[in-house]
């Protein structure tokens, strides 16, 4: 069984302007990416202090989706995204895949505070915004 550890993201949830620094994915051109002959994959989602510390309000699950399939662009196709949820204090998750590319996206919404308005800093300030992280990872299955 092949194995990756994800590192979740920040994404476009929150503005690079409002959050600089932190790694985000974009597109499926920033995703993880292994080569593997096996046809089972085992994913490790670990999200880093650096993004706890921004919130204290993830919620308790991952959800995930799996394709294999892509649009006239290149982009996969999640057909009913999200096809599962995984427990965070989990954050394993497991996959039968197909021989050729397989497409993962697993996404966690939460809150954070910002003290911030129009990207200038507002002391005694502090509003709640919906936050979300994402872990986009590519697996190539090869015949073997």
């Amino acid at each position: 069984m092949a194995t990756h550890e994800l590192q979740m993201r920040i994404d476009r949830s929150v503005p690079y302007k409002r959050l600089p620094g932190f790694p985000r994915f974009v597109t499926w051109e920033d995703a993880d990416t292994v080569e593997t002959l096996d046809k089972h994959i085992s994913v490790k989602l670990v999200l880093g202090d650096d993004l706890n510390e921004i919130s204290s309000r993830w919620q308790d699950v991952y959800e995930y989706g799996l394709a294999t399939e892509v649009d006239a662009e290149g982009n996969p196709v999640f057909n009913g995204f999200p096809q599962g949820q995984v427990d965070a204090g989990n954050s394993n998750l497991e996959y039968d895949l197909e021989i050729g590319r397989n497409y993962i996206l697993v996404e966690r919404t939460g809150g954070m505070v910002r003290d911030y308005r129009n990207g200038e800093v507002v002391k005694a300030s502090a509003v709640w915004s919906k936050a979300k992280v994402s872990g986009y990872l590519i697996v190539d299955v090869k015949e073997g």
